[in-house]
């Protein structure tokens, strides 16, 4: 099913989610540009930005710390696995916990509870509704004994795992790079080097992925795999969308 971009048939016209796709404007692409190209273009893949997150940034900041105040971060990891493919993370409660983490975005959080209700009322033009929710902070540091394989800010290239009913996931970016550097992110086909395209994701940015620009399924034959760098200190939040039972 096509993601956003709304088309002129003959017949029937697609539902509009009414999403921006703020690419053009936003995006700093380097490498392999016709793969960005070709996932826009086809639907699969959009890049927009959310205006109030973006023009309050210390808003945001103050939302994040009383997040924090307020069991909004639930455990560290370190990810000291030789297979880990990111590096150190703060999560926040569990995805499925959708109910109570909206009541706590509403009382803590409220500029960045509107951008979900955003989300939500854009997918639900194309018969789809939250099925996840949740929130992650990259670290940018850690303390001296922790073990850390992977470098902090960093997701290696990989597949997401959209599984069961999932048919979209839509990460935010919240923050920036603590260090002075860019958050980055990346995508290529698998098997083919060339193809690597690296975009710069900046505060108030979110990405729209369905199960073929993120991984899970192939896209024109081949699997996308995306990678993550230069996030550290930044936050994302996460929600994944489903067909509404009766569409």
């Amino acid at each position: 099913m096509s993601m956003f971009k709304t088309k002129k048939k003959k017949k029937k016209e697609k539902k509009s989610s009414g999403l921006h796709a703020a690419h053009e404007f936003l995006v700093s692409k380097e490498g392999g540009e016709k793969t960005l190209k070709d996932l826009i273009g086809s639907d699969q893949l959009v890049i927009g930005a959310y205006p109030e997150i973006m023009n309050n940034p210390d808003k945001i900041r103050n939302e994040l710390n009383a997040l924090i105040k307020n069991e909004g971060i639930w455990n560290f990891a370190n990810n000291q696995s030789l297979f880990s493919r990111r590096g150190a993370v703060a999560f926040g409660p569990p995805s499925y916990l959708i109910a109570s983490n909206i009541a706590m975005l509403e009382e803590h959080a409220p500029t960045l509870n509107r951008f979900v209700k955003f989300i939500e009322v854009a997918y639900d033009k194309t018969d789809k509704v939250l099925t996840g929710l949740w929130w992650t902070y990259y670290r940018s540091e850690t303390d001296l004994d922790d073990v850390v394989v992977v470098k902090c800010g960093v997701m290696k290239p990989h597949r997401d795992r959209i599984t069961g009913k999932i048919t979209d996931r839509v990460i935010a970016t919240l923050g920036c790079n603590t260090k002075g550097g860019q958050k980055r992110m990346s995508f290529e086909y698998s098997g083919k080097p060339k193809s690597k395209v690296w975009i710069d994701i900046h505060h108030g940015m979110f990405i729209c992925l369905s199960k073929e620009s993120s991984g899970n399924d192939k896209f024109n034959d081949k699997y996308v795999k995306h990678g993550v760098e230069g996030a550290e200190g930044t936050w994302t939040i996460t929600m994944e969308f489903s067909l509404r039972q009766n569409a």
